[in-house]
């Protein structure tokens, strides 16, 4: 079946390629691609699961300018069991992954990303015709993009709940990361671990200006890097996901050229660094009402679980709809070091919500 594409307008004609797609496919198990086209944007739309259980859960990939499929294909031991539960929606938000289209700089901004999210829901329940009760995950920058929708407070009427995996309300957070490096990194040089490395990235920490944008790009480098030292050290799980790579790379839509170019362009000056630089969501925190559940890797270097924590504490959410839960064996990317108990989590939360 060819790729239907979606314009904002959602006009009779796509109603009718709507109705041929529900006749055509199996929404117990469904395995549908299309393209979203809005404002000069081509975002491709992958949707698998359980669609006839009436739960869509939409993931926000993380970057700015990652991609949907590693969150499909490399972590199949999390989105097939909730494939089994639920629809999953994986789409690459535009300036990322395999995402094409021409659009000027002033198109390419947190806002519209919020508008395209936006756009985005109500397409899909025009594809498919049916209510749908959505749930968004946003990972890392998906924090940052489900945050800034849902802070537009008429945009929560749209969703049924919010889960936010070591998201970033507050994309300067630096002494959070500073100070998770000289904790952790203190206890880790005390137990003798990689202590060359350790001491390095907390000298660098006490040395560094947070003013300047090449510290903080360096800053972030080093929370990446912690991960093989910790890997190796033993302190992260994970399974061995060279197959699932392998599938992803050459039996997918994937392109690995294009989506290393367009994380290159969209998190850099090229793209939107200079407004996330600042980017802070922390004093409307407030105005998020939704039922919350945020999912955090203890040894996450690049957002620290401590914003995690101050996210769980000032969201306008009651307190028996908000949940904290933190991945002791997890960096920042829990739903690949411990996918088994991550996606339990995330199943046994949402099913609780319906």
């Amino acid at each position: 079946m060819f790729p239907v594409r979606y314009s904002a307008t959602l006009s009779i004609m796509a109603s009718f390629l709507v109705a041929c797609t529900q006749e055509q496919q199996n929404l117990d198990s469904l395995n549908d691609h299309w393209y979203l086209t809005h404002k000069g944007a081509n975002l491709p739309v992958q949707v698998e699961g359980n669609l006839s259980s009436g739960v869509a859960v939409v993931v926000l990939h993380g970057g700015p300018g990652g991609d949907a499929t590693t969150y499909n294909e490399l972590t199949r031991t999390f989105s097939d069991s909730l494939e089994k539960e639920f629809a999953m929606v994986y789409y690459d938000q535009r300036g990322a992954g395999v995402a094409s289209g021409k659009y000027s700089s002033l198109e390419f901004n947190v806002n519209q990303h919020v508008d395209d999210l936006r756009v985005l829901l109500n397409a899909i329940m025009l594809r498919y015709g049916k209510p749908l009760k959505f749930f968004l995950m946003g990972h890392s920058w998906g924090g940052t993009l489900g945050t800034a929708f849902l802070v537009q407070e008429e945009n929560q009427k749209m969703v049924s709940g919010w889960i936010e995996v070591d998201g970033a309300h507050n994309f300067s957070a630096t002494q959070e990361i500073g100070e998770h490096f000289m904790t952790i990194g203190g206890e880790m040089v005390a137990q003798g671990h990689s202590v060359d490395f350790w001491t390095e990235a907390m000298e660098f920490v006490e040395e560094m200006d947070t003013a300047s944008d090449v510290d903080v790009s360096t800053l972030n480098q080093y929370g990446y890097d912690t991960e093989g030292y910790l890997a190796k050290d033993g302190f992260l799980a994970g399974e061995d996901l060279s197959a699932n790579l392998l599938h992803m790379q050459y039996f997918t839509k994937y392109n690995g050229v294009s989506a290393s170019m367009s994380l290159f362009t969209s998190s850099s000056g090229l793209g939107m660094f200079d407004e996330l630089r600042f980017t802070d969501f922390t004093d409307q925190l407030h105005k998020i009402t939704v039922p919350c559940l945020f999912l955090w890797g203890k040894y996450d270097f690049v957002v620290p679980p401590a914003l995690g924590y101050e996210a769980f504490r000032k969201v306008g959410t009651p307190n028996k709809e908000k949940a904290m839960y933190l991945f002791e064996a997890s960096g920042h990317s829990p739903m690949i070091n411990q996918p088994e108990i991550f996606g339990k989590t995330m199943k046994e939360w949402i099913k609780e919500r319906l």
